[in-house]
C-alpha cells in the first residue's frame, strides 16, 4: 500500500511532461527479421526514460525490446496515515526492461 496523495499546481494541474523520438519504421524484405539498434527514445516527466533497442518483425506483428531507468521520489510515513508503522522509502532509481508486442 502507498500514498495515494496527489500535491498539484494552483492551477489545479498535475505536472507531466512526455517527450518521444521514433526512427521510421522499416520493415525487412519479406516481413520478418530482426533489427538492433536506436528505434525511439522516450523522457516523461516526472521519472522515466524508455529506449526502444530491438525489433522483431513476424507475420503476427512486431515485438519490441527496450530498456530504460526510472526515478522515484520516495516517500514518508507521515505523509498519509495509511503508511503509518510502515517506514520511509528513500528516494531511488530503478533499471527497467521489458518486451511489447504490437499485432498487425
Amino acid at each position: 500500500m502507498g500514498s495515494i496523495e496527489f500535491h498539484k499546481l494552483p492551477n489545479g494541474a498535475i505536472p507531466f511532461l512526455s517527450l518521444g523520438w521514433q526512427s521510421a519504421p522499416v520493415v525487412p524484405a519479406g516481413g520478418e527479421g530482426l533489427q538492433l539498434g536506436l528505434h525511439d527514445i522516450t523522457l516523461s516527466v516526472p521519472g522515466t526514460l524508455d529506449v526502444g533497442v530491438a525489433k522483431l518483425y513476424r507475420p503476427e506483428g512486431s515485438y519490441r525490446a527496450h530498456i530504460g531507468l526510472a526515478y522515484n521520489g520516495g516517500r514518508e510515513q507521515s505523509a498519509n496515515t495509511a503508511l503509518d508503522g510502515m517506514g520511509d522509502i528513500k528516494g531511488h532509481a530503478v533499471a527497467i526492461a521489458g518486451v511489447n508486442f504490437d499485432a498487425k
